[in-house]
């Protein structure tokens, strides 16, 4: 990738509007899809990535041998996307707890994330609202395992037609909801090129 593209790219990722948009045109939602459908040679790095079992944010320090740092963009009380809405059996309205971040390698841009929480998900709300700059992984896992008390749903995975590969995943955290969706940058499919610190 050339230079001027690159800093397109880094500066295209650090709009708040890349993780709203990127969920919002997702396809609607397959029950028990949990298995990525496209081809495993088109993305190695996106595959491999995508269908861990663990957190990725583990899996991209891991890739890159380097800590992951988290970059908030917003975090606001507002409505869901449709689809959030649908996919956690929930209506359209205000009082979701909403996180939007960048997961970075050194100072690079490597995945957005959204996290959304319904406004009946009370502990799990208080929860999210704490974690500020931390990763969500402190909250869903413990080492590469689920901490006592969460369970993972059925997982979706695709790519969007701007070359996006995402996975959605809704968790269940002591009974509540919190639907999490990732979509990996283009950097993150090439570690060896990014200027990690």
């Amino acid at each position: 990738m050339r230079p001027d593209a690159h800093s397109r790219t880094v500066r295209n990722a650090m709009k708040p509007p890349v993780p709203v948009n990127l969920p919002a045109r997702l396809p609607a939602a397959r029950q028990g899809q949990s298995r990525l459908l496209l081809p495993v040679w088109a993305a190695p790095a996106a595959h491999l990535l995508l269908t861990s079992t663990g957190s990725m944010t583990r899996g991209l320090e891991q890739q890159f041998s380097a800590p992951v740092s988290v970059r908030v963009l917003r975090q606001y009380v507002g409505l869901p996307t449709a689809l959030e809405a649908r996919i956690t059996r929930r209506s359209v309205r205000g009082g979701w707890w909403c996180r939007e971040i960048l997961l970075c390698a050194g100072t690079v841009p490597v995945l957005c994330a959204r996290t959304a929480v319904p406004p009946d998900a009370r502990r799990l709300q208080a929860a999210t609202r704490r974690l500020a700059g931390t990763p969500l992984m402190t909250l869903l896992f413990d080492g590469d395992s689920l901490r006592t008390g969460v369970a993972r749903g059925p997982r979706r995975f695709g790519r969007d037609p701007d070359g996006h590969w995402w996975r959605q995943t809704c968790y269940r955290v002591q009974d509540e909801p919190l639907l999490l969706f990732e979509a990996l940058l283009p950097a993150a499919m090439a570690p060896g090129s990014l200027p990690v610190c």
